[in-house]
C-alpha cells in the first residue's frame, strides 16, 4: 500500500514537473509564432505602422538595459536640446571618450554632432555628455528616465544610470523596448539618426569628419535600413534593426544573441525573412470609402472613413475578427459635413484593435425634408450657386443703376418744369 502510494505521488511529481516546463514553452506561450533556430535569448518583431507584433521569443524576459538606457537619454536630450544647440562636454564625459568618438573637456560641441554619435555608436562619452545637458545630477536624470518609461507604458524597465553602466539592479524587455521604439520613431531627430549608415560631425569629435553605424547588419543585409547595437559587459550583442520592405516598416528586437557576427546577423535575417515570407500589408479601409447609412431626422446620413487605413495580416487572410460600430449617441440635426460621428472598432485575429474614424458625408440641417434636400443640392453645387450669387449680385447692381438713373432723369425734369413756370410767371 506504502509502495502504491509512493508511485502515486512520483508520478503526481512528474505531471507537475512537466506541466511547469510546459509553462516556459514558448510554443505555448506564443502559441502563433513559430519556432526559429536563433541564438537570441529574447526577440521581438513589430510592425511600427500598425504596431502588431509579427514575431517573439520571450519577449517579457527582463534582461539588461544598457541599449536601452543610453536611447531614452538620447531621446530626453533631444527632446531638451532644439536643433542648432551647443554642449559643452565635462571631465566625465571626456574620459569615456573612445576611439570613435572623442571630447574633450570644456570644448563645446554641437547637439546635433553627439546625438549622431551617441545613436549610431552607442559612445559611453556622447551619452554622458547628454545627459549632463539635461541634469547635472544623475540621480535626478535616472528618475526623468523612469518616468519617461512609466510614461510610454513600459512597466518592465527599470534604469540605474543613463548610460546603462555600473549596475545589476537595471533591466528592460524586448516588448517594453519595441513600445519605446514605436515613440522614438516618431521624434524627428532620433529617426533620422536611427536610420542612417554613416552620419557627418565635426572632426573634432572624430578625426575622419564621419562616423559610421556600429550595427554589422546594415552593411550585410540588403534590407536593413537602421538599427543599432551594443555588446555589454556578458559579450553577448543585443540590437535593434529597421526594415522597410514590402510595404511595412518593420523592426526587430534581438537581445543577448550569440557574440559572433555572422550569428546574431543570422538570427535578425532569420526573423526578417520569416516576417516577409509570412505577412503582408492589407487596406482595411480608404479615405472616404462609405462605411455605413443611418437615419438622422428622416434623413439619410453617409458615413464615410477620415483616413486611409493599413494593417499587417497573414498572406491569403484577412486576419479581422470582429467589428463593431460606436456613434456618437443621440445624433440629431444639425450636422455638418464632416463632423466626427464615431468609430468602427476592428479586432484582428492576433488580439490587434484598430479604430476606424467616421465622418458625415453629407450636412444635415432640419427636420424638413424639403428644406433638407434644397440645402443638401446647393451644398452640392457650390460653384453654380458662387455664379448664381455673382449673377444676382450683379443683377442688384444694375436695378440700382437703373433706379438711379430713373430718378435723376425724374429730378432734371421736375427742375425744367419749376425753371419753365418761374418764366412764365414773370412774363
Amino acid at each position: 500500500m506504502k509502495r502504491s502510494k509512493r508511485i502515486f505521488c512520483f508520478i503526481l511529481a512528474k505531471i507537475i514537473f512537466f506541466q511547469i516546463i510546459l509553462c516556459f514553452n514558448p510554443l505555448e506561450v506564443y502559441g502563433d509564432t513559430p519556432t526559429l533556430e536563433i541564438s537570441s535569448e529574447s526577440a521581438l518583431a513589430i510592425d511600427l505602422d500598425s504596431g502588431q507584433i509579427l514575431y517573439e521569443k520571450y519577449s517579457d524576459l527582463q534582461l539588461d538595459s544598457k541599449l536601452l538606457s543610453e536611447l531614452m537619454t538620447v531621446l530626453l536630450a533631444i527632446e531638451k536640446n532644439p536643433s542648432g544647440s551647443f554642449i559643452t562636454a565635462s571631465t566625465n564625459a571626456a574620459e569615456l571618450s573612445s576611439s570613435s568618438v572623442t571630447l574633450n573637456s570644456g570644448v563645446i560641441y554641437k547637439s546635433d554632432d553627439l546625438i549622431s554619435a551617441a545613436i549610431l555608436t552607442l559612445s559611453d562619452a556622447a551619452c554622458t555628455a547628454l545627459y549632463e545637458s539635461v541634469s547635472a545630477d544623475k540621480t535626478a536624470f535616472v528618475e526623468l528616465m523612469n518616468d519617461k518609461a512609466s510614461s510610454l507604458g513600459m512597466s518592465n524597465t527599470l534604469f540605474s544610470d543613463p548610460c546603462g553602466k555600473g549596475s545589476d539592479i537595471s533591466y528592460t524587455t524586448a516588448r517594453d523596448i519595441a513600445s519605446f521604439m514605436v515613440h522614438a520613431f516618431n521624434v524627428e531627430a532620433f529617426n533620422e539618426n536611427f536610420r542612417s549608415n554613416i552620419r557627418f560631425i565635426d572632426t573634432s569629435i572624430n578625426s575622419k569628419g564621419f562616423i559610421k553605424n556600429t550595427n554589422d547588419i546594415l552593411w550585410r543585409y540588403e534590407y536593413a535600413d537602421g538599427g543599432v547595437l551594443k555588446i555589454p559587459e556578458s559579450g553577448k550583442i543585443s540590437s535593434i534593426t529597421y526594415s522597410s520592405n514590402e510595404g511595412m516598416n518593420l523592426l526587430v528586437i534581438s537581445l543577448n544573441s550569440s557574440p559572433e557576427s555572422d550569428v546574431y546577423i543570422g538570427d535578425i535575417t532569420k526573423i526578417f525573412e520569416y516576417c516577409f515570407s509570412t505577412y503582408e500589408k492589407q487596406t482595411l479601409v480608404y479615405k472616404g470609402q462609405n462605411m455605413h447609412s443611418i437615419t438622422v431626422s428622416d434623413e439619410n446620413l453617409s458615413l464615410i472613413a477620415a483616413n486611409d487605413v493599413t494593417y499587417i495580416a497573414p498572406k491569403g487572410s484577412d486576419n479581422i475578427a470582429n467589428a463593431e460600430m460606436q456613434l456618437i449617441k443621440n445624433l440629431s440635426a444639425p450636422i455638418e459635413q464632416g463632423s466626427y460621428m464615431g468609430i468602427i472598432k476592428y479586432t484582428l485575429l492576433d488580439g490587434t484593435v484598430i479604430n476606424v474614424t467616421l465622418l458625415a458625408k453629407n450636412s444635415i440641417y432640419s427636420s424638413n425634408s424639403t428644406l433638407n434636400d434644397a440645402i443638401s443640392v446647393l451644398l452640392a453645387n457650390k460653384d453654380i450657386v458662387n455664379l448664381i450669387i455673382i449673377l444676382l449680385f450683379i443683377e442688384l447692381l444694375l436695378i440700382i443703376f437703373h433706379i438711379k438713373n430713373k430718378t435723376n432723369i425724374y429730378i432734371k425734369k421736375k427742375k425744367y418744369k419749376d425753371s419753365k413756370k418761374k418764366i412764365t410767371g414773370r412774363n
